[in-house]
């Protein structure tokens, strides 16, 4: 009986240390899914944050291109030491085309340029511990017959 109690007050002390069944992105400010991104300008930066510890662990933007054109991604993060986070760059279906994991050593990282078509990306910026103020930057040129520019494929 007290070995069921016991299972019991435990399961129950996880249910709660986790959000109440509200996963791990309880306090994700509304863009933790594919679903619920938030739209991103195209060469405007935009400033965000990631934080393990309070319940937001993926922040997912979004981004349509009205022609087929190069698209690099910037990120630069103020807390990169206790932080290691992943980008994606993912297609409208949500397949990864790019991704780049951070290992603490470096503050940011530019990745692509990729040719893209026309459509709708996301970029989904997650991490699984600690916690930093983030700068993404997503630079699109209208692609040029002729540019030799790699083409992303779903990996």
């Amino acid at each position: 009986m007290k070995r069921s109690i016991t299972i019991v007050a435990l399961s129950l002390a996880l249910l709660l240390s986790v959000g109440c069944f509200k996963g791990l992105d309880w306090k994700s400010g509304g863009d933790e899914s594919r679903a619920k991104a938030k739209k991103l300008k195209l060469n405007e930066p935009v400033n965000d944050s990631l934080n393990a510890f309070k319940g937001d662990h993926n922040d997912w933007r979004i981004f349509s291109l009205k022609k087929k054109g190069a698209v690099k991604v910037i990120i630069a993060f103020d807390n990169w030491k206790s932080i290691n986070p992943k980008v994606y760059l993912r297609n409208a279906f949500g397949a990864v085309l790019a991704s780049y994991k951070f290992d603490g050593s470096q503050q940011a990282k530019e990745f692509g340029p990729f040719i893209l078509d026309k459509g709708e990306y996301f970029i989904q910026v997650s991490t699984v511990f600690g916690e930093s103020v983030y700068t993404l930057h997503v630079i699109f040129k209208p692609y040029k017959s002729g540019d030799t520019i790699k083409v992303p494929r779903p990996e």
